[in-house]
């Protein structure tokens, strides 16, 4: 009689920095769709709006930049697909003009570029730990195309 082996492969966890990313990224988005909301519902929140936004700002543009730079270059090593890193280049682009150009453009776009750069981060970091916990060998040459 043989004996057949039967292998289960564990999925490995996310990496921290990316869950930590795609938590940054996560929360910047849903602060930006609701902070409005929730200034106009409660007129009180107003007075703090102002301070309480650039400190939020600076505070997550720091956090997503160095969340980013770690799960990136990390995964890079690993799998050498380019493809998530230029997602989240793209990400980390829109939140950059976002955060060093607020004054001088429009809320809406201020808006519209905080958002679409914070799903393009988490969409980044997602793809980024799906490469880096694919279960093949990777070469240099041969690069993971998931």
């Amino acid at each position: 009689m043989s004996k057949e082996t039967i292998t289960i492969q564990k999925k490995k966890p996310m990496s921290l920095f990316d869950k930590i990313g795609v938590w940054c990224s996560g929360i910047c988005v849903v602060h930006c769709i609701l902070l409005p909301v929730f200034v106009l519902s409660f007129p009180v929140l107003s007075k703090y709006h102002e301070q309480l936004d650039e400190l939020w700002h600076s505070v997550f543009a720091i956090a997503s930049s160095l969340f980013f730079i770690l799960a990136f270059s990390m995964g890079y090593k690993h799998h050498k697909n380019i493809q998530p890193l230029i997602i989240g280049v793209i990400g980390c682009g829109l939140l950059a003009v976002s955060y060093f150009f607020h004054d001088s453009l429009p809320e809406y776009l201020e808006v519209l570029t905080v958002i679409l750069g914070g799903l393009f981060l988490m969409g980044g970091h997602f793809w980024n730990h799906h490469c880096g916990h694919c279960h093949h060998d990777h070469s240099p040459i041969e690069k993971c195309q998931h």
